[in-house]
């Protein structure tokens, strides 16, 4: 009989801490060869079964390229059968300086006393056009129509679940864009909020924005999500979350004016309005969040950080089975909060398994 106890003991231990995953620091660019006055991206991913102890990131120098934002930091984590993956991404909006091919360097991070480096990575930049030049080419803007009226029908809303926490706790923000005006061609990004003293963990929307209607100052808006991302403060007092700016072509009727032709009153029909692009750099209001300390009376022994609300359930496959047959066991960890600095659960067996 304690043969066979044996071998179940040996399954339950392989379903609940038999795997576990090497650690790695790559290196990786969304594209090897851009323009010269193209912004692109690079990102140094640790991966891991824990990055609790990933500290001291170090990025090259990039000494031939301008740093548009970063380093913008975000992590992921799983947790599938008792088995946990996880990673920690740096990312970078570059552009260059120059044309040319050149080596980005290695970045290195820290993790438990061993150092972690990325393998070079090489870029080609080819001759490009600045984007005032290509803004020229395509069309004058009109001198009626300036940024300010822009600005009254176009903006991103920065918005925060709460601006008083406390340390650890989960602040959930969301950028929207607000807009009475066309869109006239896909959106780019031209700066990435800092967050500076928080843990940041960007929480996945669609690419395609879905729009909804919205009051906002007494006018209807068009209104949809551009960004959310999880923010958990690392420290306490006063602490800013940058603004967050993306360039959107907007298109706006020009009516003809202070001409004689007889074909005015046709070309000025809806159907046959001129129309034009123009290039609007919107950008975020900024947010203040005020970060109280954690209680330090009352505190259980087996607190580590971990603020928010938490569930766990452990669920088996059968409630019956057979000698030398393996039992699967589940446990699921769930909540709000950051995930990552829970431990993993301790399982305690009956002396029979």
């Amino acid at each position: 009989m304690k043969k066979i106890n044996l071998k179940i003991i040996l399954v339950l231990i392989a379903i609940v801490n038999g795997f576990s995953f090497s650690q790695s620091f790559t290196a990786s660019m969304n594209n090897s060869t851009v323009s010269q006055y193209k912004q692109f991206q690079v990102s140094f991913t640790f991966s891991g079964n824990n990055i609790n102890g990933v500290n001291n990131f170090k990025s090259p120098a990039f000494t031939n390229f301008m740093i548009i934002s970063g380093p913008n930091q975000s992590t992921n984590m799983q947790i599938i059968n008792g088995v946990t993956s996880a990673s920690i991404t740096y990312l970078y909006y570059l552009q260059p300086r120059s044309i040319g091919k050149f080596l980005i360097g290695r970045a290195s991070v820290d993790y438990h006393g061993q150092t972690f480096r990325t393998k070079p990575l090489s870029i080609t930049v080819v001759k490009g056009v600045p984007k005032s030049n290509r803004q020229a080419n395509r069309t004058q803007s009109p001198s009626k129509i300036s940024r300010q009226n822009i600005a009254k029908n176009l903006l991103i809303r920065a918005t925060a679940d709460r601006t008083r926490t406390y340390l650890g706790q989960q602040v959930i923000v969301t950028y929207k864009l607000y807009t009475r005006l066309n869109i006239a061609s896909q959106m780019s990004v031209s700066k990435l909020p800092s967050y500076q003293g928080f843990w940041a963990e960007v929480i996945n929307v669609s690419n395609n924005i879905t729009f909804t209607t919205e009051m906002y100052k007494g006018k209807q808006f068009r209104v949809g999500i551009l960004k959310m991302v999880a923010l958990f403060p690392s420290q306490t007092g006063t602490l800013s979350v940058t603004p967050f700016e993306i360039n959107v072509p907007v298109q706006v009727r020009i009516r003809r004016r202070g001409s004689n032709n007889i074909f005015n009153n046709f070309f000025n029909n809806p159907f046959f309005s001129n129309y034009r692009t123009i290039n609007y750099d919107a950008k975020s209001n900024t947010i203040k969040i005020k970060v109280l300390p954690l209680p330090s009376v009352n505190v259980p022994k087996s607190f580590k950080g971990a603020v928010g609300k938490y569930s766990m359930s452990a669920t088996l496959n059968k409630n019956r089975t057979t000698t030398n047959s393996p039992v699967d066991l589940k446990i699921v960890l769930s909540g709000t909060g950051n995930i990552a600095l829970l431990s993993k659960p301790e399982v305690s067996l009956p002396s029979s398994f």
